[in-house]
């Protein structure tokens, strides 16, 4: 038991290095983080590294909305940055996007008659 502590420690070190040089942390390397994390629940990892591991959960997150996204945009048969721009602004303008969208409309359509 003590020579796996020790192992898992090195590989824990190794890892940290990585990421205190700045460099992205691989898929392994997150595992191994993520494995001594659920092993050593008494042990705390450094603030730096929980902030990498949360940038490299949110990359993920980031890559499969973005695959979820382009899939859409072609079942709509819009073009990808277009359906983006439109879903992106549905999204974070929520409400007030449309509101001031029917509005325009409201116009453009009282200014026909």
């Amino acid at each position: 038991m003590v020579q796996l502590a020790i192992f898992d420690y090195v590989r824990l070190m190794k890892t940290l290095e990585k990421i205190k040089d700045g460099k992205e942390p691989s898929e392994d390397d997150v595992k191994k983080i993520e494995e001594y994390k659920r092993r050593y629940t008494n042990r705390e990892l450094p603030e730096t590294v929980q902030v990498v591991l949360d940038k490299h959960k949110q990359a993920i997150e980031d890559k499969k909305l973005k695959a979820e996204v382009k899939e859409e945009s072609e079942e709509e048969g819009i073009p990808f940055d277009i359906y983006q721009s439109i879903k992106s602004g549905i999204l974070s303008g929520g409400v007030a996007f449309l509101s001031e969208f029917v509005k325009v409309k409201l116009q453009i359509r009282l200014l026909k008659k």
